[in-house]
């Protein structure tokens, strides 16, 4: 962000159905970033019929995108890119959209700020259209979006991330705290590599992009309802989220979240709304773990006091490599101690089962308003190497 150029500072209006208009002047061509500093009175993503204004956007007579307001009262940048654009004045119109706003989302205030961005990787980020039966109920909304420069062994990747409010389809919302740390739903969307730009397709099947563009921008349609993509489809709203850069290297992909602990709010208002509590508990109750494991061929799960993070189901068990999360349901919110534990997978697979754990980065609990708590263990090793049936005491809190 520190090379992009602040061009236009709009003062605020208190926004209704005859506001439409915003100005803005370019002094280059290049690709506009545009800031939305806004708060929607008497709204609430946790509150059916209140959940949020969505605001569509045109610019310069064109259709740019949709933006879900979803933080409520609470004043946040919604960050998005206008795309390429040509060096002078240009006209923002934008309106509530009255078929997909929530009833009880009326008004609302804003501020707009415009940046020419010079980072060339901004120009490849994708368009993403939303799944057609999610307008207007305000479920797995694309949130927030980042990229990753990655070395691969056939050279040098350019990967675009969203994390998702929540998933309609695919794993279930326990097995999504056991497997994963969380409910958002995090899901790449396309890499460009040596060979070509390549998307996440239906089933994560990675398919080659042949699809339309914006300027350089990939366009897709999310189709499934564990929100995979295709370069064709149906929808009346799409937005062009504003990625920023992430090293991903040392942590999980959730670091994202921690850094931006605002997804983990509106994570856990739409589980209270779509009455997924009643099965998970609250997010807040849950102690989130961050370390780097092996378990590809095997099935690793953490034990915290007498909880566990499979809650008893080898299916909920985490059967990957690197660096993952894990969330543990201890209302008491106390960790007398951390375990790693390896079993056998649930299927049997064509390498023997094994299981290693080299580090364990973060430990904590949500707070009241969803921010991660104090770091309460961190394990360095020595790098343990475990068989079906093993465990590895991890230490106590601090």
């Amino acid at each position: 962000m520190s090379a992009a150029r602040l061009l236009c500072v709009l003062c605020v209006f208190v926004v209704n159905a005859h506001a439409e208009e915003w100005r803005f002047t370019t002094d280059r061509d290049g690709e506009v970033g545009l800031t939305i500093h806004a708060s929607v009175p008497g709204s609430n993503w946790g509150k059916a019929g209140a959940e949020a204004v969505v605001l569509t956007l045109n610019v310069d007579g064109r259709y740019s995108q949709d933006v879900t307001l979803f933080m409520g009262a609470t004043a946040h940048d919604y960050t998005v890119l206008l795309g390429p654009l040509l060096r002078g004045a240009h006209t923002l119109t934008y309106r509530r959209n009255e078929r997909y706003s929530a009833s009880g989302a009326q008004s609302f205030q804003a501020t707009f700020n415009a940046e020419v961005l010079d980072d060339p990787a901004i120009a490849r980020a994708p368009v993403v259209y939303l799944r057609p039966d999610t307008a207007g109920r305000f479920s797995d909304v694309p949130l927030f979006a980042w990229y990753e420069e990655l070395d691969e062994p056939s050279g040098r990747v350019l990967q675009f991330t969203v994390a998702f409010s929540n998933e309609d389809g695919g794993t279930n919302t326990p097995a999504l705290f056991a497997r994963w740390g969380r409910t958002l739903d995090i899901e790449h969307l396309i890499r460009f590599t040596p060979n070509g730009p390549i998307f996440q397709g239906r089933n994560h099947k990675e398919t080659p992009f042949r699809g339309r563009k914006l300027g350089q921008h990939p366009i897709l349609y999310d189709v499934t309802e564990n929100n995979n993509f295709d370069a064709r489809g149906r929808s009346p709203l799409r937005v062009i989220l504003w990625p920023v850069r992430a090293d991903l290297s040392r942590h999980s992909r959730e670091l994202l979240a921690d850094q931006n602990p605002w997804l983990y709010r509106i994570m856990s208002e739409e589980l209270a709304r779509e009455g997924k509590n009643a099965i998970v508990g609250d997010p807040r109750d849950y102690l989130y773990v961050e370390a780097k494991i092996t378990a590809a061929y095997a099935a690793a799960s953490f034990v915290a006091g007498g909880a566990t993070s499979d809650r008893g189901n080898p299916k909920m068990r985490i059967d990957r490599d690197g660096w993952i999360r894990t969330a543990i349901l201890l209302p008491e919110k106390k960790l007398p101690g951390l375990t790693f534990r390896c079993d056998a997978p649930a299927k049997p697979k064509d390498q023997p089962p094994v299981c290693g754990i080299e580090a364990v980065t973060k430990a904590f609990f949500l707070d009241a308003d969803y921010r991660p708590g104090p770091n309460l263990l961190e394990w360095k090793g020595p790098p343990a190497r475990l068989a079906p049936g093993e465990s590895r005491a991890l230490g106590g809190s601090r």
